[in-house]
């Protein structure tokens, strides 16, 4: 399987590139419910269903890509854009990744292009997500987990960003 590690920092990277380059926006992030399920946001229900079938095994109880960190992430970075020449650029706007996440990345850019703008980006959080943890197994060994992780540019960083 690909390397989530390498998607992750490859996301990374085109959030950087787009908060040093200018203004950031928020798209709209609805609540959605399906069926059996609680409710969360499209973003992150979008990014959850757009891996190819048998490309997000099972991990215990959730699927390997459904934590925590990584939905933090989603939800907060996962739509914000900058708008260039009158074109939508999005965090998911990167090339050159292998099979699951090229295919992750494409369904996300278009899912957040769809949205409408709702606001500017500023936040009151410093960074959003994790870049790595350790999990202790109940045989004393060790896993190593890789997840999204976006540093809020200072620029877009202030104490209550609902005045902005």
């Amino acid at each position: 399987m690909a390397n989530f590690r390498t998607f992750a920092y490859a996301i990374q990277k085109q959030y950087d590139k787009m908060a040093e380059e200018g203004e950031l926006y928020k798209v709209e992030d609805l609540p959605v419910e399906f069926p059996d399920e609680e409710q969360t946001s499209i973003l992150w229900a979008g990014y959850l269903k757009s891996f190819p079938q048998g490309s997000d095994p099972i991990y215990i109880t959730n699927s390997e890509h459904d934590c925590s960190c990584c939905r933090h992430f989603v939800k907060n970075i996962g739509g914000v854009v900058s708008l260039k020449d009158g074109k939508m650029i999005t965090v998911w706007d990167v090339e050159g990744l292998e099979h699951p996440y090229d295919s992750v990345a494409e369904f996300m850019g278009r899912l957040v292009r769809a949205q409408p703008v709702k606001t500017i980006f500023r936040s009151s959080e410093k960074r959003y997500g994790l870049g790595t943890n350790v999990q202790v197994l109940e045989t004393g060994e060790t896993k190593r987990w890789y997840h999204f992780e976006g540093k809020v540019n200072s620029r877009h960083y202030c104490n209550n960003p609902a005045t902005i």
